[in-house]
Formats: structure tokens, sequence, C-alpha cells
């Protein structure tokens, strides 16, 4: 049986929104030469998916490539891991206090069993 792996770099930004920009993001990264794949642009998210070798190509190199061309900014680039870890921060933060905000609404009436539960 093979094993099939590919490699897949997804950039979200709004510029990538503009339809009439993506024309000078392909010709940067067929600048690169060997190693890009595809690019595809998906106009509703505001992302582009790049498939790359990366035996051929690193994806800082990728990213490098787009920087210089003023399509990726790299001191406001934050990884899938760094997204997960705000929102997971957030959202205890919010449970925390939209229990307390509930709890001290509901405090001394028969409803108050269901901040436990909450």
């Amino acid at each position: 049986m093979k094993c099939y792996v590919h490699n897949v770099l997804r950039i979200k930004n709004l510029m990538f929104k503009i339809s009439s920009i993506h024309y000078e993001v392909r010709k940067a990264l067929v600048d690169m030469g060997h190693g890009i794949g595809t690019a595809d642009f998906n106009m509703t998210t505001g992302s582009l998916l790049i498939h790359y070798n990366p035996i051929e190509i690193h994806h800082q190199d990728i990213l490098s490539a787009l920087a210089r061309g003023g399509f990726n900014r790299p001191d406001k680039t934050v990884t899938n891991d760094q997204v997960i870890h705000q929102a997971t921060a957030f959202n205890v933060v919010a449970k925390a206090v939209s229990g307390a905000f509930i709890g001290t609404a509901l405090q001394g009436t028969g409803l108050s069993l269901l901040t436990l539960l909450i």
C-alpha cells in the first residue's frame, strides 16, 4: 500500500478577497521556482491554500516571498495553535464570567439550582 503525504499552507488575509491581487501573488510564488504545486484563493474566507513539496521548499520560504511582495506581514502572523489557544482561553474566561453573572442574577430564586449546572 502506498502512503500519500502532501503539505498545505493556508494563509488567511483579508487582501486575498481582492481578485486584482491574485495575479501578483501567483507570480511571486512562480518566481520562487520549484516546490509550489497549486495556489488556490477563496475569496469568501480571504484565504490562500498552497500545496507545496517540503523536500524542495520550506513553508517559511513561501511566507518570506509573500512578505517581500507585501502579501504577508510576519509581525501580524499567528499560527493555528496560537488561535486555538486564544480561543480556548477566551472560552474559559467567558464561561466563568457568564456563570458568575447568571449565579448572581438567579440567586435567591427557585432557578438558582440551574447555576450549579452551568
